[in-house]
């Protein structure tokens, strides 16, 4: 074993603009990968925990023994071209994120280890491996109960200048897109964490702007109730903060949500729209825009508007059907709503 300090890695896929190539991020700046946060909250407290984020700063070279890479499928090719470098000086080099998760099979000649699943339930087991010179490839982390979350050590964010914090209310989503690997990394389950562990979490948050992380915190009729406890015990606790919610388009039918997060601080509400075309809409799945597709699209602006709340709205270039024409007029549409943000 080589000495106990830790480097963990958010990767970003940076592709020269001369190479006339899409340069993807995994996200703006301004977000903490509280994945990472909760690694190094797991880790033993004798060991040395570094942290770069690559929205911030490149990573050039390390002297620590084992480093840590999360990664998209976005920035994926990052976290590889990272890994063969530090695996020729002797780093050990352990991969984990979304991409892992999904497509573990293909990684493991990259890194010396890959983390399927929740890693909260595997990592105290890796860095016994690690510490005995028994590294396996593969671990598989089991869905932890979130009554017992593991909160993120902020810490380790202090070196960047985030302008917003991130938080996590819920994993997973019960609805099958077909287009979103959630259903596929969660198995259709969905979890929420109790909600006065979420309260203390927010009071100990020092930025002004929280963006919980959830795929989606309106899911079904009973996690609903308690997202509204939550908008509830925020008022209740005079948390004031302007937050950031991942939201189903069927929100703007419920006036009790809408009313609590807007008295709650919620300021944008993303929203999956996808398409403006119903066709595409039913060929992924997304049964719950069927009836909400195109009028019914702005009249759920409409309403959301009204609580004084911004739309941020995610679409999709690349249905089976998509020609040029179709997705340059899907941008038009895009235009010309009165959605304030989009995603394409």
């Amino acid at each position: 074993m080589g000495n106990k300090k830790l480097l963990l890695i958010n990767t970003v896929d940076k592709h020269s603009a001369e190479d006339n190539l899409f340069v993807p991020t995994n996200g703006l700046p301004g977000f903490q990968p509280i994945a990472l946060g909760i690694i190094a909250a797991l880790t033993p407290i004798d060991w040395e925990i570094d942290f770069i984020d690559e929205n911030f700063e490149d990573f050039t070279d390390t002297d620590a023994s084992l480093v840590g890479i999360s990664a998209y499928t976005t920035s994926i090719n990052r976290a590889i071209e990272i890994s063969e470098k530090l695996r020729k000086k002797g780093v050990k080099t352990i991969v984990g994120g979304k991409h892992a998760c999904l497509y573990p099979d293909e990684l493991i000649n990259c890194f010396d280890a890959v983390v399927e699943g929740e890693a909260e339930h595997v990592w105290q087991e890796i860095i016994g491996d690690f510490e005995n010179d028994n590294l396996k490839k593969t671990y598989t982390g089991e869905f932890i109960d979130l009554s017992n979350y593991t909160k993120p050590r902020r810490d380790i964010f202090d070196k960047y200048n985030y302008e917003i914090a991130t938080i996590q209310f819920s994993r997973g989503c019960v609805n099958n897109c077909h287009f979103c690997g959630v259903p596929v990394l969660y198995k259709h389950t969905y979890r929420q964490r109790k909600v006065e562990d979420v309260i203390e979490e927010l009071k100990q948050i020092t930025q002004k702007y929280v963006f919980f992380i959830d795929d989606t915190i309106y899911c079904d009729s009973k996690s609903n109730k308690k997202i509204k406890e939550l908008f509830i015990e925020i008022l209740k606790n005079k948390i004031k903060k302007h937050i950031i919610v991942a939201a189903s388009i069927d929100v703007h039918e419920d006036d009790e949500f809408l009313k609590l997060a807007q008295k709650a601080g919620v300021k944008v509400l993303y929203i999956g729209f996808e398409s403006e075309n119903i066709d595409d809409l039913k060929n992924v799945n997304k049964q719950m825009n069927y009836t909400s597709s195109t009028t019914k699209y702005s009249l759920a602006v409409k309403k959301i508007h009204r609580y004084r709340m911004a739309i941020m709205g995610g679409f999709i270039s690349g249905f089976e059907n998509d020609t040029s024409e179709k997705i340059i007029q899907r941008c038009n549409y895009i235009l010309k709503s009165s959605i304030d943000a989009s995603t394409l």
